[in-house]
């Protein structure tokens, strides 16, 4: 039974808990019919998003972080701070599903056969990244050379499946 398992048990008592905080510093739980119905909601976003992206070809990506401004602080018809324990269930799974279909694809003997390659490829891109956004940020935003590599380490990791798609359109 999958309620008997301390997996099961420790996901389901963190995410049934009090995990979304008022103002006022009481705690309200999260419900699972917001939990689902807000999934439901991105699912019809993003079909939407998807749909218009094929009219536009205009990467589904743009299209999505468009619809979230508008929504949000365009429109005023969303409340981001209203989502926020959802949104950590959301990412959770999300980041679950993500390495686990990762894990099920992964081919380990092609995997360490390409590993050499790779890491010299991450590496010589993140430090490229890191590297032109700090000199952009330092000569153009005129911060200290620790603020520049700082705000570039940040933004240089940013990631290939976000940053793919939007070119490969």
């Amino acid at each position: 039974m999958l309620a008997a398992s301390p997996v099961a048990s420790v996901v389901w008592n963190r995410y049934t808990a009090r995990i979304a905080k008022l103002e006022g510093g009481f705690d309200r739980p999260v419900e699972l019919t917001v939990i689902f119905g807000f999934i439901a909601a991105l699912l019809l976003v993003a079909v939407a998003a998807n749909r218009l992206s094929g009219i536009t070809h205009v990467p589904d990506l743009i299209v999505l972080l468009t619809i979230g401004v508008l929504l949000g602080p365009v429109l005023h018809w969303a409340d981001p701070s209203r989502f926020r324990g959802v949104i950590e269930v959301l990412g959770t799974l999300a980041l679950i599903l993500i390495l686990f279909q990762g894990g099920l694809e992964i081919q380990l003997r092609s995997a360490m056969r390409y590993l050499p390659a790779g890491l010299m490829l991450a590496f010589a891109s993140f430090g490229c990244s890191v590297a032109l956004i700090g000199l952009a940020a330092h000569y153009l935003l005129h911060l200290s050379w620790i603020d520049a590599i700082v705000i570039a380490a940040a933004l240089g990791c940013t990631s290939g499946s976000v940053v793919l798609p939007v070119f490969s359109m």
